[in-house]
C-alpha cells in the first residue's frame, strides 16, 4: 500500500519562501525602475541649477551694490547742478530786474507830494489767479502750470509802496501821478487814520508794466 506523504509549511508567513521572480515581470520592473531614476537625476539636476542660479543671483546683486550707489551719487550731483543753475538764473534776473527797477524807484521819488512820505516799499513776487474751470476748461493744464511756475526762480512782479499823509487828498494826488508811470495797474489797497495823531497810513498795490522804463 502506497504511503502518501503531505508536505506542510509551518513557517510564518513573513518567512514563507515566495515563488521566483517572473520573466514576463521583469522588462516592466527595470522599465519603471529605469523612468524612476531618470525623474530623480532630473530633480537633482533643477535644484542644482536653481542653487547655482541662486548664487549668481546673489554675485550679481553684491556687484550691483556699488553701481546703485555711483548711480545715487550721479544724480545727486545732476541734482546739485540743477539748483546751482537755477539759482545763477536767478542771480542774474534779479540783477537784470535792479537795473529795471532802480529807474522807476526814482521816477516815485520824483512824484511824491509834499505832505506824503513813504515808510516802506516792498518788491515782491505775486501769484496770479488761476481761471476758474468753466472758462479754462483744462484743470490738468492748470495743474501741469502751477507746478511749472513753482519750480521757476520767482520774478518780482508787484510793488507795495506803504506811507502815510495828513490829507485823503494828497494820497490821491500820489495814485494819480502813479498811473503816469510804467505801471499796468495801480490800486490804493487800503487807507486807515491813525487816532493818536489823525495821520492816515495807506497801502498802495502796483504791477509795473517793463520795457517802457527808461532812464
Amino acid at each position: 500500500m502506497p504511503v502518501v506523504m503531505y508536505k506542510m509549511n509551518l513557517l510564518p508567513p513573513e518567512l514563507t519562501p515566495r515563488p521566483p521572480l517572473e520573466r514576463k515581470k521583469l522588462p516592466l520592473l527595470m522599465g519603471t525602475a529605469l523612468l524612476f531614476g531618470l525623474v530623480l537625476c532630473t530633480g537633482l539636476w533643477f535644484f542644482s541649477q536653481m542653487y547655482v542660479m541662486k548664487l549668481e543671483i546673489q554675485a550679481l546683486k553684491a556687484e550691483a551694490l556699488p553701481l546703485r550707489q555711483l548711480a545715487a551719487k550721479v544724480s545727486l550731483l545732476q541734482q546739485e547742478r540743477k539748483e546751482t543753475e537755477q539759482a545763477a538764473k536767478a542771480l542774474n534776473n534779479l540783477l537784470a530786474g535792479a537795473q529795471s527797477w532802480s529807474p522807476l524807484l526814482r521816477r516815485i521819488e520824483a512824484c511824491i507830494p509834499v505832505d506824503v512820505w513813504l515808510t516802506n516799499i516792498e518788491i515782491t513776487h505775486e501769484k496770479k489767479a488761476l481761471p476758474s474751470a468753466s472758462r479754462a476748461g483744462n484743470i490738468e493744464t492748470q495743474a501741469i502750470k502751477v507746478r511749472e511756475e513753482e519750480a521757476a526762480p520767482l520774478h518780482p512782479n508787484t510793488l507795495i509802496i506803504k506811507g502815510k499823509s495828513r490829507s485823503f487828498s494828497s494820497i490821491g494826488v500820489f495814485v494819480r501821478k502813479l498811473l503816469e508811470l510804467p505801471f499796468s495797474t495801480v490800486i490804493l489797497h487800503d487807507v486807515q487814520e491813525t487816532k493818536e495823531t489823525g495821520e492816515l497810513e495807506f497801502v498802495i498795490k502796483a504791477h509795473p508794466a517793463f520795457g517802457g522804463i527808461k532812464e
